[in-house]
């Protein structure tokens, strides 16, 4: 009787130890403390005054009649976001007298003043021209400005004048104003196909 009651908790230590084993081999992994850098938060989405300025970049796209883009398949705004320019790597480019293309942007905090603002792009055309082919465009509430700019075969930047005040009303900027204001670039005249690069917008503020 002894050596059979030794033999049964002997069975019944092996079953719990392979009962553990099992546990332990299915066991979840611990999770990280921190997050992977895919879980980490996003860049701001309301931009603040600093150093006497904001830097607006195209975040969506509101008018697309520039009828190339490069690389194929890829979309308007995509092509001329970049923060460093990366010239003939993305691009607009169009040949057709008076075609928009307009961008939307991050809002500005509310406790911004405005002071001004400028419009830029990074443009070239494909041949030698005398002819302004590119305006620098500001659009805001039913008024749209543009400054046609003379723009060379090698890539430079190109403004419009400064805004000091909104177009559209005619008075001082507002953070409402310069939050819905769209910027871009206007093709001028037909003659040959101008590119853009990169379009941004730069507001003055305290």
């Amino acid at each position: 009787m002894r050596v059979w009651l030794l033999f049964a908790a002997i069975l019944g230590m092996s079953a719990g130890c392979d009962l553990l084993f099992q546990i332990n081999a299915t066991a979840e992994p611990k999770p990280e403390a921190q997050p992977t850098d895919g879980l980490l938060p996003d860049a701001p989405s309301i931009l603040k005054c600093s150093g006497g300025r904001i830097v607006l970049r195209p975040t969506t796209t509101i008018a697309s009649a520039w009828e190339v883009q490069f690389p194929a398949g890829s979309i308007h705004v995509e092509d001329v976001a970049q923060e460093a320019p990366d010239e003939d790597t993305t691009y607009i480019a169009s040949k057709r007298d008076g075609a928009y293309d307009l961008f939307g942007h991050l809002p500005v905090s509310d406790a911004t003043t405005i002071d001004s603002v400028v419009i830029w792009a990074r443009a070239r055309v494909d041949q030698t021209t005398s002819l302004p082919e590119v305006g620098v465009t500001l659009a805001s509430g039913s008024a749209t400005s543009w400054d046609d700019q003379a723009v060379a075969t090698s890539y430079g930047d190109h403004s419009s004048r400064v805004f000091a005040l909104d177009p559209s009303t005619g008075v001082p900027w507002t953070v409402s104003g310069v939050n819905s204001m769209t910027f871009g670039v206007r093709k001028s005249y037909a003659d040959m196909t101008a590119r853009v690069t990169q379009v941004w917008a730069v507001v003055a503020c305290h």
